[in-house]
């Protein structure tokens, strides 16, 4: 085995064998030259299901109902633990053959021109307003501010920003 500029280790009469399983390990589960560009298509070789934590939860409860109906003689145990046992072996089935043959694509969105308008303070350049897609922000809510600052001032104006951003930080963590 070796890579596209040569083997990755040199060859001992000592250790070839475990060179190659160390280099076939590197080649295979190495960083192949980063993301790909294109379409991907997920093969049988690319497809891991790997244990969730509700997945492990599962297991063990399996193997509880599973060593309680050993340990009690129960038939009936033995049916519950092995039925739900096969719903969990198909449900992995199906999880696999919904994802065998399918294309992933990378985003073919449109850039977005974005535009800001800036101003030189004591404390640096700071943004002030921005367009996005020939919509200025400001102007956009010009009015609301307006009657924001007329009823409440400049403090209630702020006060209520930060509260809805706190409103929208908090909606977006759920």
């Amino acid at each position: 085995m070796s890579s596209a500029n040569g083997p990755l280790f040199t060859e001992t009469s000592a250790d070839t064998a475990a060179h190659r399983l160390v280099e076939w390990f590197v080649l295979r589960l190495g960083n192949r030259g980063g993301p790909r560009a294109g379409d991907y298509a997920l093969n049988r070789k690319r497809i891991f299901i790997l244990p969730s934590r509700a997945g492990m939860l599962f297991a063990g409860a399996m193997l509880t109902m599973l060593l309680a109906a050993i340990n009690y003689s129960l038939s009936l145990g033995y049916v519950l633990t092995f039925v739900l046992a096969s719903v969990g072996l198909v449900s992995m089935l199906h999880t696999y053959r919904n994802l065998a043959g399918l294309i992933l694509r990378p985003g073919r969105g449109d850039p977005v021109q974005l535009d800001y308008r800036m101003e030189k303070t004591p404390g640096g350049w700071k943004i002030y307003d921005l367009n996005v897609l020939g919509v200025w922000l400001v102007e956009t809510y010009r009015t609301q501010f307006a009657q924001e600052v007329s009823a409440k001032g400049i403090d209630g104006l702020i006060a209520s920003m930060a509260q809805r951003n706190q409103t929208n930080a908090g909606s977006a963590k759920s």
